[in-house]
């Protein structure tokens, strides 16, 4: 039973015997003693055994003094006796009490340990209520124990079960707020993204949308397009207005393949019923590597296409003043070189014969002049050539000593005349023979060295050729041009370079020229991998530098290169030569040249009438005008070679032809001729090509007069 029920009982009955009582000093535990109890009780039993002492001898004292005394001093001897009586009763009755007492004391000290070894002085029923106590006691302290220890151990799992919910709700609030602000990132991004971007589920109806997609489809909220099919809505129709199936829909196939899709060529409508060009990317969805839906991002390129449209319109335009300004070039290379053609011609074939010195410096002032005007028809197509990129390299192995002493030569009569002096000298270092474009370079130093004698009054010129570097395979030659001449200003060293652009550009200037010497030469260095320079002052002359990187030839022995030099000799034996010409100048200046060599000429006037001569007789060789009435050239050639497939025998075709811009030599090549001249013609190149025909013919010639089966 509980202790705390019967300490205050033995408060309320210490009250009633007018004993002190001790205050309760703190709230109790169910089921257990406090100290404040256990002081009430110890306070009763020292009490009842004072009043035990005391009554005792008081009593015997009172009765003593009663034998004799009156009827009061017996009342008082009988209060005291009813004390006494009442005293003895009391502690009979308190004795239990005073022992559970003394066990609560007992165990309030020493713990449940001590209960087995407290004796019970009493008999009767207080002693078996003593013993039930003292066993419930035991029990009770056991109870106590096992519960402690329970409450414990839960104390520890709920701490730590404590502990790891709170971890796990700092985990899940951590997460939680990454979440959100991932979240808020995303939204942001796509709220911010230029792009129109918005999301479908598979069945293609809209998940998503930023701003710029509810802007560029003319939308102001997003639940206008939430849900809706996206393809009716903004791609239900082509750029025509004619309807856009979604079977045939690109960014739909896709989806439906689980692919991603980008393009350019499609349209997309807005609200209002206006459409725009758009660009767009897709991307599938994925979620537990399943598709979900899809991304799709898109944007207005109206101003692109726009911009697209304007540049192809400008393209075309500029192909087409290109075209025209080929054409014309071609065109005005064509009439001009015709007409040169008989000039040159017959200039040449006058100072061939027996004239008079007056007669032949007319004669040679024209050719100077023809020469002159052609130099500057070269010049103009070069240049026309090079600015459109058509102009291209060849690597051919060339002596680098011959090729420039050959160039110095062609200048020794100009320099002689204006009495300078001419030099060239070659490192000992620079390789002999050299892999490149030998014409190219012959051009570029025949430009340098004739300006530098043009603008020489007294002194010299000079040419020197150093090596930078060899590397294998590759040398880097260092070529300069140095003159005692005018000089140039330093305002102007840059600008010599520019096209029809000269240093003296005055009406009254001492020095002609077009100015697209030096600017052809610059482009055709640079092609050769080097730059062209100057250094120059007023009155000091002028050094030009370029370095030209080219190949190391195979070295060949000087004779061995003499004899390349000077291949292609005369057989001493006549030609039939057919001449397809439609101009009759042109036919009668070539004639006239080939006669001198006593080659045999039959003149055609269109291709219909060589063919006709071809079926009549053979022929060594077919010069063949390429721009002729009725059948031009190309055609001729190729029905001539057409015939050759059932005859077997092959006809020598050399043009001859007054177009010499970029291509014109392939395209005669391509069409089955076997070499190119151009007009105006040179006599040796002419009779070059003749002598090359002939060795190539050889003893195969087929005799004259025999037709072609």
């Amino acid at each position: 039973m509980p202790l705390h029920g019967s300490t205050r009982q033995l408060s309320l009955a210490a009250l009633t015997l007018g004993l002190p009582t001790v205050e309760k000093r703190a709230e109790p535990i169910p089921g257990s003693m406090t100290a404040a109890d256990t002081d009430i009780m110890g306070s009763l039993s020292r009490k009842f055994a004072v009043l035990q002492v005391v009554f005792a001898p008081l009593a015997a004292v009172v009765l003593y003094l009663a034998v004799d005394r009156p009827v009061t001093a017996r009342m008082v001897f009988v209060v005291l006796a009813a004390a006494l009586v009442f005293g003895v009763v009391m502690r009979r009755m308190i004795s239990p009490v005073i022992s559970l007492t003394q066990a609560a004391e007992l165990f309030l000290a020493s713990g449940d340990k001590a209960m087995g070894s407290w004796p019970v002085r009493s008999g009767g029923d207080p002693s078996r209520w003593t013993q039930a106590f003292l066993a419930k006691m035991r029990e009770a302290a056991e109870q106590r124990e096992n519960l402690e220890a329970r409450v414990h151990e839960r104390t520890e799992m709920l701490s730590r079960t404590n502990a790891e919910l709170s971890a796990e709700v700092a985990e899940c609030a951590r997460v939680e707020a990454v979440l959100r602000d991932s979240t808020e990132l995303v939204m942001l991004l796509l709220e911010s993204a230029p792009e129109a971007i918005y999301g479908i589920d598979l069945e293609g109806n809209c998940t998503f949308c930023n701003p710029a997609c509810l802007h560029l489809t003319g939308y102001e909220e997003p639940a206008e397009l939430l849900g809706r099919n996206m393809h009716e809505v903004i791609h239900y129709a082509k750029a025509d207005g004619t309807p856009y199936p979604v079977e045939e829909c690109v960014i739909y196939r896709a989806f439906v393949e689980r692919m991603g899709t980008h393009g350019d060529d499609e349209v997309l409508w807005r609200k209002d019923g206006s459409s725009f060009a758009a660009e767009y990317w897709s991307r599938p969805l994925h979620r537990n590597r399943q598709v979900i839906g899809a991304v799709v991002t898109f944007v207005d390129i109206t101003a692109r296409k726009q911009a697209e449209e304007i540049s192809r319109t400008a393209k075309a335009a500029a192909e087409a003043a290109s075209r025209a300004k080929s054409e014309f070039l071609a065109n005005m290379s064509h009439e001009i070189r015709t007409p040169l053609n008989g000039v040159i011609g017959m200039t040449n074939l006058a100072l061939a014969t027996d004239l008079t010195d007056e007669q032949r410096e007319f004669l040679e002032t024209a050719k100077l002049s023809s020469d002159a005007l052609l130099t500057v028809i070269n010049d103009v197509l070069d240049f026309s050539k090079i600015e459109a990129g058509k102009t291209y390299l060849e690597a051919q192995d060339f002596n680098l000593r011959d090729s420039l002493q050959n160039i110095m030569k062609a200048f020794a009569l100009r320099a002689s005349e204006k009495q300078l002096t001419l030099s060239c000298d070659i490192d000992e270092h620079v390789p002999v023979m050299v892999c490149g474009d030998a014409y190219r370079l012959r051009q570029i130093l025949t430009n340098l060295l004739g300006n530098a004698i043009k603008f020489t009054l007294a002194g010299g010129v000079a040419l020197r050729v150093r090596v930078n570097h060899v590397d294998g395979e590759n040398a880097a030659l260092h070529f300069t041009v140095s003159d005692t001449g005018t000089g140039i200003a330093a305002n102007a060293c840059k600008m010599i370079f520019d096209p029809f652009t000269q240093a003296d550009s005055s009406t009254t200037r001492t020095f002609g020229g077009t100015g697209l010497g030096l600017a052809i030469s610059a482009r055709l260095v640079k092609m050769m991998g080097g730059e062209l320079r100057v250094e120059s002052e007023l009155g000091r002359g002028s050094e030009f530098h370029f370095t030209a990187h080219l190949g190391v030839g195979n070295v060949v022995e000087d004779g061995a290169i003499k004899t390349i030099a000077t291949a292609a000799p005369v057989n001493g034996s006549s030609l039939r030569v057919l001449l397809a010409e439609d101009n009759a100048v042109n036919r009668l200046v070539v004639t006239r040249l080939l006669e001198k060599r006593s080659h045999h000429v039959v003149a055609a006037t269109t291709g219909r009438e060589a063919l006709a001569a071809l079926s009549r007789e053979n022929y060594d060789v077919v010069l063949m005008d390429v721009q002729m009435p009725d059948m031009d050239g190309f055609e001729t050639t190729r029905t001539i070679r057409t015939m050759e497939k059932h005859t077997g025998r092959h006809q020598r075709i050399i043009a001859l032809t007054a177009h010499a811009m970029i291509g014109d030599q392939e395209r005669c090549l391509e069409a089955g001729m076997d070499a190119y001249l151009s007009k105006p013609i040179r006599p040796q190149e002419l009779y070059q090509a003749l002598e090359s025909s002939s060795q190539a013919i050889g003893s195969q010639s087929i005799p004259h007069g025999l037709k072609a089966r």
